[in-house]
């Protein structure tokens, strides 16, 4: 079998790849062990983002009494938030099958190996094998939860976030370590259905890649809505029960939990890949590329999380319709630099650009300007006054450098600023643009008029 292009990896990174090239009149073959959509619509992005709509729907169901409705009952029942869940990825995993096979994308369930830059042996599910002989080949496998030394998943015990995510029962309590992304959405999603969180991160503040202020802010809400946090405390030691675990941190205090959420991180997977025999180069144990996604390899490329850098789904789409456009001749990079960043805590947390720690560790002089949502009309409406929208830009010439939100629908709010990071846009333009109002974004319109 020959084809122009082959896709090793069938997530957001994978499948974008193979509908750049139907776009660009190429059929590739796409090759993915389980369902198309990976970690991010089968463990991470949907599922986890699904669950966490019942988390908003119970907190606000709580407080219908300030909206004149009776307040409803404590009691959690899981049953139909998974039944929900399931039912969207599932849909969402149908329409992406669609998609692609209308645009004649060949998908091929099996177990894909880089047997050379120009080769690829194939494993299919049902035992058979075969090899097509590749024009280019783009490397989107994704990546793994990563464990921490000494400690290995116990069903119903210790999970990673791939298998907390499936269960249908919650214990009565649970001890997460690592507060990046991954914890603090899972912090925010138990502890909204009752379930008692202790939450320990080594590092000095949650969500310690991003801008400071979030962290303590977020820190301070989940903590306000029962989660007991702690920061500056790493796991030391961890011993498994039949009634549950005990967990010993590095300032020597004991946990006690029903079950411990190991999420400190996703390492790039590499299976099928033999980076040793093919002579692949890596970087801190991910796939290096340049900015157009090539590999030291002539003729293949990576994309996605097995490629390094931010471990996002919006980032790795748009990584592998730039390795596929590349492989074919075109000339494309990646922007990493106006990526935004999202996390679906309670209340989300939205960056895009540069933090204002690395603003002062570089030494660019600059103004900052904030919003406080609680003198937002809209966020009082909505009973959501939680957060602030905090903008930095360079002195000199007010162009914005990075924009920073915690609050109700940070996520959608953080967009514009997203546009005007990437558009080199200063504060003064975008304040100076009618928003409508009452809303959100106009917390984002005062941040920039508040320049100081």
């Amino acid at each position: 079998m020959k084809a122009d292009l082959v896709i090793l990896g069938g997530g957001p990174a994978g499948y974008s790849a193979a509908l750049k090239a139907a776009e660009l009149g190429v059929k590739p073959v796409l090759i993915e062990r389980g369902r198309v959509g990976g970690t991010c619509l089968h463990f991470g992005c949907i599922p986890t983002k699904t669950l966490l709509a019942g988390a908003e729907m119970w907190r606000r169901a709580q407080r219908g009494e300030g909206f004149g409705m009776a307040a409803a009952p404590r009691r959690v029942e899981l049953n139909g938030l998974h039944r929900r869940k399931n039912a969207v990825v599932n849909l969402l995993a149908e329409q992406l099958e669609k998609q692609l096979r209308a645009r004649q994308v060949a998908i091929v369930a099996a177990m894909g190996e880089l047997v050379r830059p120009d080769l690829v042996s194939v494993r299919h599910n049902n035992g058979s094998r075969e090899e097509i002989q590749a024009g280019r080949v783009v490397l989107a496998t994704g990546s793994t939860p990563t464990l921490l030394p000494g400690v290995v998943r116990v069903p119903g015990r210790v999970y990673t976030s791939d298998e907390l995510v499936a269960e249908e029962t919650w214990p009565e309590s649970l001890l997460i370590i690592g507060g990046g992304v991954v914890g603090v959405e899972f912090a925010s999603l138990l502890s909204a259905g009752g379930v008692r969180v202790t939450l320990i991160e080594a590092q000095g503040g949650l969500l310690p890649e991003e801008d400071a202020e979030l962290g303590r802010r977020l820190g301070a809400a989940l903590a306000a809505g029962g989660v007991d946090v702690r920061v500056n405390e790493g796991l030391a030691s961890l011993s498994v029960g039949n009634d549950g675990v005990k967990a010993v941190t590095t300032t020597g205090a004991t946990v006690d939990a029903k079950a411990v959420l190991v999420a400190v991180g996703r390492g790039p997977c590499l299976d099928g890949v033999d980076t040793k025999r093919l002579g692949l180069l890596l970087e801190r144990g991910a796939v290096k590329v340049d900015e157009a996604m090539r590999t030291s390899l002539s003729g293949v490329f990576a994309a996605g999380d097995v490629s390094g850098g931010p471990q996002l789904a919006h980032l790795a789409a748009a990584q592998g319709r730039v390795a596929t456009a590349v492989a074919l001749g075109a000339e494309e990079s990646v922007d990493l630099a106006t990526v935004p960043r999202c996390v679906y805590s309670i209340p989300e947390v939205a960056a895009v650009g540069l933090t204002e720690e690395q603003v002062k560790a570089r030494r660019i002089k600059y103004l900052k300007g904030k919003s406080v949502l609680r003198g937002n009309s809209r966020a009082q409406s909505l009973d959501e006054t939680e957060g602030f929208v905090k903008v930095l830009a360079e002195e000199s010439s007010g162009v914005i450098l990075g924009t920073h939100a915690i609050g109700y629908c940070a996520s959608e709010l953080i967009m514009e600023a997203t546009l005007a990071v990437h558009l080199k846009l200063t504060a003064k333009q975008v304040s100076r643009v009618i928003h409508p109002h009452p809303t959100l974004a106009e917390a984002f319109q005062e941040a920039c008029a508040s320049l100081k």
